[in-house]
């Protein structure tokens, strides 16, 4: 997260945001938001609210976008999807690119 967090801080002036995805079981919210807080994320994180692995494979997140641990996506100013699956070291540069837009 150190990367995606230099990228947020730099262009979050400029129209970049971020917001978090949590797929993790609703039963584990308190610990996720513990480490959220202790990693100081600055963007907000979305919790899925799923109750079970069951209810978890069938969320539109997950079944639409694959969303799963550590998935990046870019989206841009219109709310489109730009990129899927956006490593870390080339955001800032893909972020760059949109942002010219």
């Amino acid at each position: 997260m150190p990367r995606i967090d230099a990228v947020y801080q730099k262009y979050k002036d400029k129209g970049f945001v971020v917001i978090g995805v949590c797929t993790e079981l609703e039963s584990n919210r308190a610990k996720v938001e513990k480490i959220l807080a202790d990693k100081k994320v600055a963007w907000p994180t979305l919790f899925t609210g799923d109750e079970s692995y069951e209810a978890q494979a069938k969320n539109p997140y997950v079944t639409q976008y694959g969303f799963g641990p550590w998935v990046k996506l870019l989206f841009d100013k219109q709310g489109r999807l730009r990129q899927l699956q956006v490593e870390p070291h080339d955001l800032e540069e893909a972020v760059q690119k949109l942002l010219e837009e």
